[in-house]
């Protein structure tokens, strides 16, 4: 767990290493500024990460290029393009449970139906991959433990539902697809 934690800190310096005052009172929010409530004696805030698209450089190769429906910047060079890449770490919301029960946090962007992943539950931490089911308006903390959760890009939304699909097809009737209205 706590190796995870140090790995996430050193994945993403720009979110878990700021240094200067003034970027931190830029991009990190408690909820009370946000106008969210916090349960009694529990933290949540918000940190800005990474802006939400930027572009990674491509080499041309043979195949290759505007035919792949991958978006590109309006500019290429050196024979390779520049491609739009959307990153999962626009936002993080961090949340800190003190009491010896769980407590229900709200989550930002819930009138936006805003997804969010978590990567730091009460017994593991990521440096990306999920650590548990994607939550929209509210997730419940444990007692005496912490979560860290981060946007969920348009890949995530699309395993996620190919995922239910596959569980649709081993049990029926698990599936939130399936409305058994004809007699299945």
């Amino acid at each position: 767990y706590y190796r995870g934690l140090i790995a996430l800190r050193r994945a993403h310096p720009k979110l878990f290493g700021m240094t200067d005052p003034g970027l931190i009172r830029y991009r990190v929010s408690f909820y009370e500024h946000l106008s969210l409530p916090t349960p009694h004696r529990c933290i949540a805030y918000t940190i800005l990460g990474y802006d939400s698209h930027s572009y990674r450089y491509e080499p041309s190769s043979a195949g290759f290029g505007l035919e792949t429906g991958l978006r590109h910047a309006p500019h290429n060079c050196g024979g390779g393009h520049y491609l739009e890449t959307e990153h999962a770490w626009r936002e993080v919301v961090v949340l800190l449970n003190p009491t010896p029960t769980g407590q229900d946090f709200a989550l930002p962007g819930a009138n936006e139906d805003r997804v969010w992943v978590p990567v730091v539950s009460e017994w593991r931490a990521s440096t990306g991959e999920p650590v548990g089911a994607p939550v929209t308006c509210f997730v419940n903390v444990p007692g005496r433990s912490g979560m860290i959760l981060r946007t969920a890009t348009l890949q995530d939304a699309a395993d996620w539902k190919r995922d239910a699909l596959i569980a649709s097809w081993s049990d029926p009737f698990s599936s939130p697809f399936c409305t058994h209205d004809n007699g299945f």
